[in-house]
């Protein structure tokens, strides 16, 4: 009974002694989770730090730029200066158009595809996002020559759900930018985004709160914040945007629920009236964000009392200067009527050459101005004796095509 006893003891002061492994699980939830970044914040100045993280979504965007090696600061920064919603718009800019097309720019024509049997094909989802696939592209260039998600900064995973097995995907390699842009695909907003042999659409289908992930990265203890949106009422559910909306919520709500009692500190701030599609209100959902950890500060310190959490250093600005990245070879996949030399052609790269990630994105950006592809963006893939292989992963248009014009 003497001995139990000790040990008991001993095991409460190691509660109370010995720090462990420290995971956050950042929640999707469309623009509601910029109100990460404003906890985020709080949290690096209280000095609590994690040893690893998990993100679904647009959890998965910032969780990605923190593990890299991103502070809050930095975050909010990129937050408020990226045009969201311009990532998301199909529309090529007239100056960017080839001659020949810029005649019936004007008229805002309409282009609807046919099959081999001249049957209309009508589009997956609302935006092909070819502007967000570049802008990701560029943005994790620098972790290009990371393929294991646990060498970055701080180790990482992200969620997406495989379209078509109907179940949760970690994805803890590959390609950075891609495993976040596959965890983020909205149904039948955001086209769904293919890695590998599989297709892709958003995490939040399958694990909204990637708490277990946190776990299986190593975590002993997870930190959750959950910005997801409640279900709407009668009166907001007015457009055919609040009804696709609501219908994802309630399959996120239920794989959600279930969740968060696995976590050992919750944190919910109340986002409302803020919905998942106001990306042009960035600043005031971090504040909220940022206010709503403030009211918290009691339960966080407890929290790292009880766990014997050690304060680190605030998270010091790091810096990523442009750099450039020695492109040996291209390579082409996706191709089937248009050939290698003239999708290099529309590229405009000289290779082997060396290349910043806005020159590369902007190369890719006028390929697509072409108007042959539905789908077009670079990979960066590191050689092991130094340098890249460029590789430009594509889907073409059908060859035929119905396009409706209106003038007046």
């Amino acid at each position: 009974m003497k001995h139990l006893i000790l040990f008991l003891i001993f095991c409460s002061m190691s509660k109370l002694t010995f720090a462990t492994g420290i995971g956050y699980a950042l929640s999707g939830g469309g623009a509601r989770g910029f109100a990460h970044i404003g906890i985020l914040k709080v949290l690096e100045e209280e000095g609590l730090a994690p040893d690893y993280i998990s993100g679904t979504s647009i959890g998965a965007v910032i969780g990605a730029f923190y593990a890299m090696g991103y502070n809050a600061a930095q975050i909010e920064s990129l937050a408020i200066e990226i045009d969201w919603e311009g990532l998301l718009q199909n529309k090529i800019p007239r100056r960017d158009l080839y001659v020949g097309q810029k005649r019936w720019a004007p008229y805002g024509n309409t282009v609807l595809e046919l099959d081999e049997k001249w049957n209309p094909k009508f589009p997956t989802s609302l935006y092909k996002a070819n502007n967000l696939n570049l802008k990701l592209f560029e943005l994790y260039a620098p972790s290009s020559h990371v393929r294991d998600f646990s060498q970055l900064e701080i180790p990482f995973s992200c969620v997406a759900t495989d379209l078509q097995r109907g179940q949760g995907k970690e994805f803890v390699s590959g390609s950075l930018w891609q495993a976040v842009r596959a965890s983020l695909s909205v149904p039948s907003l955001i086209l769904p985004f293919k890695v590998g042999e599989r297709m892709y659409i958003d995490g939040g289908i399958a694990q909204n709160l990637p708490i277990s992930e946190a776990r299986a990265l190593g975590a002993d203890l997870v930190v959750g914040i959950k910005v997801n949106s409640s279900l709407r009422e009668e009166e907001n559910l007015d457009s055919i945007i609040d009804i696709l909306d609501q219908t994802i919520n309630i399959g996120i709500s239920r794989n959600l629920n279930a969740n968060l009692d696995d976590c050992d500190l919750l944190l919910e701030p109340e986002l409302n009236p803020y919905s998942s599609q106001d990306f042009k209100h960035a600043a005031e959902i971090i504040a909220i964000g940022e206010h709503y950890a403030r009211t918290k500060l009691t339960e966080i310190q407890e929290f790292m009392r009880l766990q014997g959490v050690t304060r680190t250093p605030q998270r010091a600005s790091k810096a990523f200067p442009t750099k450039k990245y020695r492109v040996k070879q291209l390579e082409v996949s996706g191709n089937k009527r248009i050939s290698f030399a003239k999708i290099r052609e529309y590229l405009g790269l000289k290779i082997p050459g060396i290349y910043s990630a806005k020159e590369i994105s902007a190369a890719a950006r006028k390929a697509l101005n072409s108007q042959y592809f539905n789908v077009l963006y670079p990979e960066m893939i590191p050689e092991a004796e130094g340098g890249y292989t460029l590789k430009i992963i594509l889907k073409e248009k059908q060859a035929k095509s119905l396009t409706l014009n209106i003038a007046y």
